[in-house]
């Protein structure tokens, strides 16, 4: 038990590290319009709506490969039931997405992708990967 909180505990932080590589990042991949920044939280939180939707790309790949990494350690590291420790991650992330959506107003087609495909499916294919039990 103790072996799996420490690889949810590090799955976590492996994710939250992925997820803000890949935004902080994100901008040398695709240009976003001027003076505007991912990591600005003001511009977050006044700016999405008026994106494009390519430029939602970014921040959906940083979700799902955050929460698909940090799942993937987590089921390989840990012991006995490795999609346990997977679906931790993934609800962790999903927890932390539905938490955006209610402070950030994004366009609804993005919000319901994101909270539909970046968390639980990574943590099911992860699961998958690992070749945890069911």
């Amino acid at each position: 038990m103790i072996r799996n909180i420490i690889v949810i505990v590090l799955g976590v932080f492996v994710a939250g590290f992925v997820n803000t590589l890949i935004i902080e990042n994100g901008h040398h991949l695709m240009t976003v319009p001027e003076g505007f920044t991912f990591s600005d939280p003001e511009n977050l939180k006044n700016g999405l709506v008026d994106l494009a939707p390519k430029f939602f790309i970014i921040p959906f790949l940083a979700h799902a490969v955050g929460t698909f990494i940090g799942a993937l350690i987590a089921a390989l590291l840990g012991s006995g039931n490795k999609k346990r420790n997977a679906y931790a991650i993934s609800i962790a992330f999903m927890v932390g997405g539905i938490i955006m959506v209610y402070t950030l107003e994004a366009p609804l087609w993005f919000e319901i992708t994101d909270l539909a495909l970046a968390y639980l499916p990574m943590g099911f294919l992860a699961g998958k990967i690992a070749g945890g039990k069911s």
